[in-house]
Order: C-alpha cells, then sequence, then structure tokens
C-alpha cells in the first residue's frame, strides 16, 4: 500500500510539473522603460527577480513617457519607468530615481572645454528639445533652467526619442540638458558637462495599474525598492 501511494504521488507530480512546463511561456510581465531605466535600475534588480520567478518570461519595451501611460491603460504593459506627471486615477506610482540635468553638447564645440555651463555659454547654441508630450517632467525642468536664468534658447528640433536626440547631438547639429544617465550611453562625438549653479532634479517614476494586485507585479515593485535603496545606501 505504501509503494502504491508513493508510486502515485511521483505520478501526480509529473502531471503537475507537466503542466508547469506548459504553461511557463503564458506567464510573462511586460516593462515600458526610458533609457535610465535601463542603464540605472534594470541590472541592479533583474537577477533578484529572475532568481525569485525563474519561470516568468520577462519582455521590454523601449517606449516614450506618453506611449507607456497609454500602454498601460490598455494592459500592453504591466509595469512602466516613465517621467511624471501621471494623472490617469487607474494609475499609481512612486518615485523610484532622482538624476541630475547635465548639459550635453558636441565634443568638439568650444563651451566643451569648460568645466561646468552656464545658460548664457549656452544661449546662442541651437537646441535641441524633446518633445513636451514626451518628455514629461523633463520638459518642465528644461524650461525652469532657461526662464530661471532669463535666456531664451534657440531652439532649432524638436525630437521624440532620446536616442536620435543624442545621435543628432554626435553629428554635431546642436545640444540638450538631459538627465544624468546620457553620462553611460556610449555615443561618439558627445561630451556632457555640468551645470554652474545649485543642481538641477529629474524624477523618473515606477507606474502600475492599480488594480493590478498579481504576485508577479508586486513582487517586481519590492524588489526594485529594495534595489534602489541598495544603490543609494552605496551612493
Amino acid at each position: 500500500l505504501d509503494e502504491a501511494r508513493l508510486t502515485l504521488a511521483q505520478a501526480q507530480r509529473a502531471v503537475a510539473m507537466a503542466r508547469r512546463a506548459a504553461h511557463v511561456g503564458d506567464r510573462r510581465m511586460t516593462i515600458g522603460f526610458l533609457p535610465a531605466a535601463e542603464v540605472k535600475i534594470f541590472p541592479a534588480m533583474l537577477t533578484y527577480m529572475r532568481a525569485r520567478f525563474p519561470d516568468l518570461h520577462l519582455v521590454f519595451n523601449s517606449l516614450t513617457t506618453a506611449e507607456q501611460i497609454e500602454a498601460l491603460l490598455r494592459q500592453e504593459i504591466d509595469v512602466g519607468f516613465l517621467r511624471l506627471p501621471v494623472g490617469d486615477q487607474a494609475l499609481s506610482w512612486e518615485v523610484v530615481l532622482q538624476e541630475r540635468l547635465v548639459a550635453v553638447l558636441p565634443a568638439d564645440h568650444p563651451a566643451a572645454a569648460k568645466e561646468a555651463l552656464t545658460a548664457a555659454d549656452l544661449a546662442e547654441v541651437p537646441f535641441l528639445r524633446v518633445m513636451a508630450r514626451h518628455a514629461g517632467n523633463l520638459s518642465d525642468a528644461v524650461e525652469g533652467f532657461f526662464r530661471a536664468h532669463r535666456v531664451e534658447p534657440n531652439a532649432v528640433q524638436e525630437v521624440e526619442n532620446i536616442l536620435t536626440l543624442m545621435s543628432l547631438i554626435g553629428m554635431g547639429v546642436g545640444f540638450s540638458l538631459l538627465p544624468d544617465y546620457v553620462q553611460r550611453l556610449a555615443f561618439r562625438n558627445v561630451v556632457t558637462r555640468p551645470l554652474a549653479g545649485p543642481p538641477i532634479y529629474v524624477d523618473l517614476a515606477m507606474v502600475w495599474r492599480t488594480a493590478d494586485r498579481s504576485e508577479e507585479t508586486t513582487a517586481f515593485r519590492a524588489i526594485v525598492r529594495e534595489a534602489m535603496q541598495g544603490i543609494q545606501t552605496e551612493t
């Protein structure tokens, strides 16, 4: 009887494992992100997430802030990393990263020879702007910087994508003001310089659907918090 029970238990376990394996491909979490999250957040937490949920398939979509909000509401992504504000009550958010604003300009531009740049240094340089719809609070921080120094930037072009913006800077089209994660991006002929005066910070938020209480999403948020706290403690 004992051997029969053991055989039955083993058979049931085999069936359960087979069913689990069949559904592994169905367990997935889709994450929308800006480059800042890819550079500063994901390396610190993905190992922990994969260790806790080894059967969970993580899918990453590079999207602008506006695209992420729309994708969250359409349930196309589960978590987003984007710029504030988030005005829809169906979404919850928390700030997970604060980044310092820096000037990004062609390496051969005369202003690049300075250690820190003022608004006056940049007044006559062609300015490349991220479209406000896609930039969130980054646009507010940039406009606030110029307004505080009573400088009207020489805006020559607007773009949707940060990576496109970096390419244009590398080609010598102009300069921009961006969060400091860009210092870790390898773009030829591009340099970053701090802004003179008190630092200006922009927030990156983690956003999810308020009604989403799934185990995976809840654990993901907790792991991001823990990872970011560890980074802040080290720095």
